[in-house]
């Protein structure tokens, strides 16, 4: 029987392959480029040291495009606790408590959200703690701009 980080963790990476990369200014479009090489360079340093389960590489060509990167990562890491402005995701504990700890233990305002199947919330709702860690208890994403959480 899968628990609910199992589960959690499988819709994560079905719905991160669903994302559409390329140029921001076409209709569907959800990851455009980072803004610099240097972004890139801090992306592909920003996932070193930890076990890439989706995306992960920068997509070669002409501008700064890297995949939506989900990374299981020791929550000791230094990059966890600074910002890395591109579309990664890191997954540090396995326990909600632990989360809280983390997010709340660094000097900048971190966001973070937590969804279960019943009552009523949304990202960035009241439901906070220090670092606007969210807890959403509906069952859609309004902001998700498409993308298939279920």
């Amino acid at each position: 029987m899968w628990s609910a980080y199992d589960k959690v963790l499988e819709q994560l990476l079905t719905s991160y392959k669903q994302v559409k990369i390329g140029d921001p200014l076409e209709k569907g479009t959800l990851l455009g480029p980072l803004h610099t090489p240097e972004s890139r360079n801090n992306f592909e340093k920003g996932i070193e040291g930890g076990k890439v389960l989706t995306g992960g590489k920068a997509i070669e060509g002409e501008g700064n495009f890297v995949e939506p990167t989900k990374l299981e990562i020791s929550s000791d890491a230094a990059v966890v606790k600074e910002e890395l402005f591109a579309p990664v995701l890191y997954i540090c504990s396995k326990s909600f408590e632990e989360v809280v700890v983390i997010n709340n233990s660094v000097p900048q305002g971190l966001s973070s959200s937590i969804f279960t199947p019943t009552g009523g919330g949304r990202e960035a709702g009241s439901n906070t703690c220090k670092h606007t860690t969210t807890i959403n208890y509906g069952n859609k994403l309004p902001l998700a701009q498409g993308i298939n959480f279920g």
